[in-house]
């Protein structure tokens, strides 16, 4: 009954759990790597960035006039949709040119080219730049990237949502569009660990995680092995009971579960039951071979056989 108790009192701290699924958090935060790196991100203002990847099937088609009319659309759409975002592309880069009269340089894709001698000459002034290559746009001068800046302020996966939510709003035509980078890593890893897990996140679907599903085969497996209902449940008790202490205390002590430390499921279920298998084994096995032994008399031999190792 303390068990129970304390059990159900740790319990609640399991809503209180959080992911930390970057790479930061696999360091000690006084290491100093972590430490050389939050200081170069302050001093220059670095962010981490989802990198949204226009593909055409050949560099004309990436730089003709529709295609860059949809990145140029597409980078304003995203500057509105996360205001709190810088957002980089070639529409927001400046070339060697001014506006008239001004030393103020002008948008690489201001004015669009009209003609296809217009783009070549956009793509070679592209190339002389020389930084834009294999950053903004790929080596073979078939794909670009727009980079996002990873707000602080609000969930990755929120974010990486919104940015999938305004390419859904775009006509981006013949052009192939992906979403990576480290916090989309991050935000889609810390979902697949959830719903391995059973939990369901982002939408109301059923999900049956590798989890729910180990318990599912575990209980089928020690109903056939013992045929006793109550053997089950205290086999997958004992195992659950782990499970919630552990993340309960976890939740309470303001612990996040890392990349390292999502396996403790696995582990934790595996070493709640083996001690349980070679006892209960033992015992049955007393039972069919000695019928003058009852029950009592039965747990008596199997713990004196058992306790030591």
């Amino acid at each position: 009954m303390i068990a129970v108790l304390i059990t159900a009192a740790v319990v609640p701290g399991a809503f209180r759990l959080k992911l930390r699924t970057d790479g930061l958090a696999l360091a000690p935060r006084d290491s100093p790597g972590v430490l050389t790196d939050r200081s170069m991100r302050a001093d220059h203002g670095l962010v981490d960035s989802f990198v949204v990847v226009l593909r055409a099937e050949s560099s004309e088609n990436l730089f003709d006039r529709k295609s860059l009319q949809c990145i140029r659309d597409l980078t304003r759409a995203l500057a509105e949709a996360l205001p709190d975002a810088r957002v980089v592309s070639l529409a927001t880069e400046p070339s060697h040119r001014v506006f008239p009269g001004t030393l103020k340089f002008r948008p690489l894709l201001d004015p669009l080219p009209e003609t296809q001698e217009d783009a070549a000459r956009l793509r070679d002034e592209i190339h002389g730049l020389r930084v834009y290559d294999g950053t903004l746009v790929s080596k073979d001068a078939r794909a670009t990237a727009l980079l996002v800046g990873a707000s602080t302020e609000r969930p990755r996966l929120e974010q990486y949502d919104r940015i999938r939510s305004v390419i859904e709003t775009q006509d981006l035509g013949e052009l192939d569009c992906e979403v990576i980078g480290a916090p989309v890593a991050e935000a889609l890893l810390g979902i697949h660990i959830l719903q391995d897990l059973g939990i369901p996140v982002r939408d109301s679907r059923l999900s049956i995680g590798p989890l729910p599903l180990a318990f599912a085969l575990l209980a089928a497996t020690f109903l056939l092995a013992f045929r006793s209902v109550p053997a089950v449940l205290l086999l997958l008790g004992k195992a659950g009971a782990c499970l919630a202490f552990v993340f309960g205390t976890m939740g309470w002590l303001g612990i996040p579960i890392y990349l390292t430390t999502a396996v403790i499921p696995v582990l934790l279920t595996v070493i709640a039951v083996t001690d349980e298998l070679h006892i209960l084994s033992r015992f049955a096995q007393l039972r069919r071979e000695r019928s003058e032994l009852d029950a009592m008399a039965a747990i008596r031999t199997t713990m004196t056989e058992l306790r030591r190792p």
